[in-house]
């Protein structure tokens, strides 16, 4: 008479047990994401296919990313979100359902509030979302230049079964160097500190970029980390890595061959003194 209760009690067990490992999958807060690249991260190999060495940098890669996005109507604005490179990263905070609109932005550094909050909403149009994007306004006064965003349309958010997205963060930048003979953007002092800048490459038949990384006189720049060439739909195309001092009397260099895109964007770690030109020069 005990064995239907033992039976049962089994059966119970497994019933809980399955329970359980659903709540775990779907416990797991969020949908997850793969950024194809993240500014600032070093390869783990190099182009010859060997591990990648090179001296710790003074500066981490990864940052934050902000999610803005629409639902019935409703606004959606998350808390950052820390992105740390080689760590899984997911979206969390999202009710389930179909956003008409997401924009994940990414910044290296923590914003202010204020300027979290003005990140711009993906609207119907998103012609006028890039433009939106790429002026001063957005991506100097709120991104200083360093940020990027991924840009989604009907995205669905799922209780449990959740899929991987795959993404890529489009650089942001108003800072323009437009070829074959334009002037290049200023390098001003960063007071000790490494800034992380894209700058808008607007090549205009020229073939190739040049990046000298030099001081003189006192004045240029002093230290160069990670150097990267992105294409227009965020893809990153080649890097060097440097992540030293750059004494007087041994510059660096860097040329990379550019897409046959109108634009381009070049992604540049560095601390400068003075204030001289940025050593940019297309081929």
């Amino acid at each position: 008479m005990k064995k239907p209760c033992s039976t049962v009690l089994r059966i119970f067990s497994v019933f809980l047990i399955t329970g359980m490992s659903l709540v775990s999958c779907a416990g797991k807060s969020g949908v997850p994401v793969h950024f194809v690249s993240i500014p600032g991260e070093i390869s783990r190999y190099n182009d010859a296919g060997f591990d990648n060495r090179v001296p710790e940098s003074r500066v981490q890669a990864g940052g934050y990313i902000y999610a803005v996005g629409s639902r019935k109507g409703k606004t959606i604005r998350l808390e950052p979100l820390p992105l740390v490179p080689g760590e899984e990263f997911r979206v969390s905070g999202l009710q389930s359902g179909t956003y008409t609109m997401l924009a994940l932005y990414y910044s290296p550094e923590l914003l202010d509030k204020k300027a979290a909050d003005q990140l711009p909403l993906p609207g119907e149009s998103p012609d006028e979302f890039w433009s939106l994007v790429s002026s001063s306004d957005v991506a100097e006064t709120l991104l200083a230049n360093s940020g990027a965003v991924a840009l989604f349309k009907d995205f669905p958010v799922r209780w449990i079964r959740k899929p991987l997205v795959e993404a890529a963060l489009v650089p942001l930048s108003s800072e323009r160097f437009e070829g074959p003979d334009g002037v290049p953007p200023r390098c001003p002092a960063t007071n000790g500190l490494v800034k992380k800048q894209f700058f808008r490459l607007e090549p205009n038949g020229a073939g190739r970029i040049y990046v000298m990384l030099s001081n003189f006189d006192g004045a240029g720049i002093v230290y160069a980390g990670t150097v990267s060439l992105y294409s227009a739909s965020g893809a990153k195309l080649e890097t060097k890595t440097f992540n030293r001092d750059i004494p007087a009397d041994s510059p660096e260099s860097v040329l990379f061959t550019l897409p046959l895109d109108d634009v381009s964007y070049l992604y540049l770690e560095y601390a400068a003194e003075g204030d001289r030109a940025l050593p940019l020069f297309y081929f």
